[in-house]
């Protein structure tokens, strides 16, 4: 089996980014990696929870970037962050080696403050070009104020309080649930455009059917399934009788119209399981399961009638639409190319009842060992 490299769409991937910062910070500030992984090394925690300090400020510096987004922009703002967040690693991992714990402590909760400041400057710069900078200075905000209150607490500036304490880790709780809202938006954004993508990839917009495309690959599936082998199929193709003429007499705008209006007649006779869809210019075409050659062309005599009986009606003057069709009909055989020979066959009578007068149904030579009804017509 052949496996595809996964990759993130940007709103998952920047919601991933503030996830792990939200992990580091808890590993580090509540001892959890402590607990976890070296319970036996107080002189490892205290270098490991000032190093996840700063861990958890880079992972903010990367969120920002992918956020914003900073780094797709190559601004200057984007390559200062990166130098600023690799002296940071940097000089955390001298201290950490020459074992100078004041220092380590110093470069921590300096970076974890500077880090927070640089986030609200970036997004105030942002505030008036993006309404992503103005969820971010709010949520950086909270994060910013609970730092400032913990850190106030430990040092006895403020009165020491179990909430003050833990301050911190509320402001970061009201900054995840802000950009939670927003990612969680995008991602919607996200996958309605992509909805919308797919809709455009497989539809015609003027009449809103399946394209030529979307419809052999929904029609070529049917065929190819092995429970709908020698089961009879037929295919009917459609074309809109003197269409030219309609655009050269009326416009472009009134053709569209008749392209339209025909599409919505076809679709609303349109059975359960049939496959409808523009195949191009003026012509559509529908593929009919299960049904054999007399059924397909009984169907095709009542979309005829129907398209003769309704006219468009521009300015109060009706215009006359009528079409012209070939039907094809065969038994599925998953070994052979069955959607081709039924859209030759069909395309063939088609041509046939156009140069027998238009507004006719002409079938094929059924190869069910049916014999075809002759030409029709009212």
């Amino acid at each position: 089996m052949l496996w595809k490299p996964f990759r993130l769409s940007p709103a998952t991937d920047t919601a991933s980014r503030k996830c792990s910062s939200i992990r580091i910070s808890y590993l580090g500030y509540e001892g959890f990696a402590f607990s976890w992984f070296y319970p036996n090394s107080p002189q490892l925690q205290n270098y490991s929870t000032l190093f996840f300090m700063v861990l958890h400020g880079v992972c903010g510096l990367i969120f920002l970037s992918s956020y914003l987004p900073l780094s797709r922009k190559q601004s200057p703002l984007s390559r200062m962050l990166k130098l600023y967040v690799a002296v940071g690693i940097i000089s955390s991992v001298i201290a950490i080696f020459l074992q100078l714990h004041l220092l380590m402590s110093w470069i921590a909760f300096s970076f974890v403050t500077l880090t927070t400041l640089i986030m609200i400057v970036v997004a105030l710069l942002n505030v008036a070009a993006s309404i992503d900078a103005r969820y971010l200075l709010l949520a950086v905000s909270f994060s910013m104020f609970g730092l400032l209150t913990s850190a106030l607490s430990v040092w006895g500036i403020i009165s020491y309080t179990s909430w003050g304490f833990h301050g911190a880790e509320i402001g970061v709780v009201f900054e995840a649930m802000i950009l939670a809202t927003v990612l969680a938006s995008r991602l919607r954004n996200i996958e309605q455009e992509k909805i919308t993508a797919q809709y455009l990839a497989t539809h015609d917009l003027l009449t809103r059917l399946h394209n030529r495309r979307a419809f052999e690959d929904i029609a070529g599936q049917y065929l190819q399934q092995a429970e709908n082998h020698r089961k009879p199929v037929s295919f009917i193709m459609i074309d809109i009788d003197h269409f030219k003429a309609i655009n050269d007499n009326y416009g472009h705008q009134v053709g569209d119209q008749a392209l339209h209006q025909v599409a919505v007649l076809l679709s609303q006779q349109q059975r359960k399981n049939d496959i409808l869809a523009r195949w191009g210019g003026e012509e559509m075409a529908i593929l009919l399961p299960d049904t054999a050659l007399p059924q397909a062309v009984r169907y095709a005599e009542q979309l005829r009638v129907l398209l003769e009986c309704n006219p468009l009606t521009v300015t109060h003057k009706p215009i006359r639409i009528t079409a012209s069709f070939g039907v094809a009909s065969c038994l599925i055989d998953i070994k052979q190319n069955c959607l081709e020979t039924l859209f030759l066959e069909a395309d063939h009578m088609l041509y046939i009842a156009k140069d027998s007068g238009r507004n006719l149904v002409a079938p094929a030579v059924a190869t069910v060992g049916i014999s075809p009804p002759s030409v029709s017509t009212l």
